[in-house]
């Protein structure tokens, strides 16, 4: 298991593409095309969108059971970095892992959980050394058909709660900290 602190300050802009029911492939291709025209700009691809962007710089998911579900066609077809906060899943995987926490609001040490993926991936890029972040598919509810995701639910046993109220309460904070902290979102 690889355990760090991210290098802080290796890339000032940040695109997190989440799995929210509002993503697009057109948005992907626009932020593809953002992060070519600067090639110190980076992507993060939260969760199963990565299927919707396999030239993200990296992939982050917080789920065990979900990296045992899609680990095959990641190691097929993905090729930037792969992260976690999941202790078994990095071990099992060889993922990189960054260390989290319960507590509210933006890690400013390690990344805080806020409920999901896209939070965490968020505080990654913070850690990182964002100063600014183009957001795509962090939609917070579910889409005009009640879809939970872009991408439609997730297989077997993987997390499908959706604490709505919980995230954006989470998200708010999140807001917050990364305004105090200069990061433009």
């Amino acid at each position: 298991t690889v355990f760090y602190l991210p290098r802080r300050g290796e890339c000032r802009e940040w695109g997190i593409i989440a799995s929210g029911p509002s993503l697009t492939e057109a948005d992907c291709e626009k932020l593809k095309e953002w992060r070519e025209k600067d090639k110190s700009r980076k992507v993060i691809v939260v969760n199963t969108s990565y299927k919707s962007a396999l030239w993200a710089d990296i992939l982050y998911a917080c789920d065990g059971e979900w990296w045992d579900a899609y680990i095959a066609d990641i190691l097929l077809r993905f090729k930037g970095e792969l992260w976690t906060q999941d202790f078994p899943a990095s071990g099992k995987y060889g993922l990189n892992r960054i260390e989290g926490s319960g507590a509210a609001g933006l890690g400013r040490d390690k990344i805080h959980y806020g409920a999901n993926s896209g939070y965490q991936a968020i505080n990654l890029a913070y850690l990182f050394g964002a100063k600014k972040m183009i957001l795509l598919g962090l939609d917070c509810k579910r889409g005009p058909n009640n879809e939970s995701h872009h991408h439609g639910d997730h297989p077997g046993k993987i997390n499908k709660d959706m604490p709505i109220k919980l995230w954006i309460k989470n998200f708010t904070r999140l807001a917050e900290d990364l305004k105090s902290e200069g990061v433009e979102v």
